[in-house]
């Protein structure tokens, strides 16, 4: 299944290492395997997304904000909500 929150502070980055995150949504408990949505990486530069409801696809992004917010569901950034109240714009992801 395809994990993503509803909003950019349930999203908590832990370093495993200088160049490597793991990504959890806050809302479930601490120690909860079912709360690993993903894991970045810095790579060359930019931020590796893997999100563990889709293991083989990889995103890449500019900055660690950027791929962090990546985990965040598009709806959280629609109808209802401005824009430049949420914070930012949704990011893209860079194409290769």
């Amino acid at each position: 299944m395809h994990h993503e929150v509803s909003a950019l502070c349930d999203v908590h980055l832990t370093a495993i290492s200088p160049t490597e995150w793991r990504v959890t949504d806050q809302r479930t408990p601490e120690g909860d395997p079912y709360g690993v949505i993903g894991f970045i990486q810095m790579l060359d530069g930019r931020y590796e997304v893997t999100k563990l409801g889709a293991p083989g696809q990889r995103s890449y992004y500019p900055s660690l904000a950027a791929a962090k917010a990546c985990f965040v569901r598009p709806a959280a950034f629609g109808p209802g909500i401005r824009r430049a109240q949420a914070g930012a714009e949704k990011p893209k992801a860079i194409l290769l």
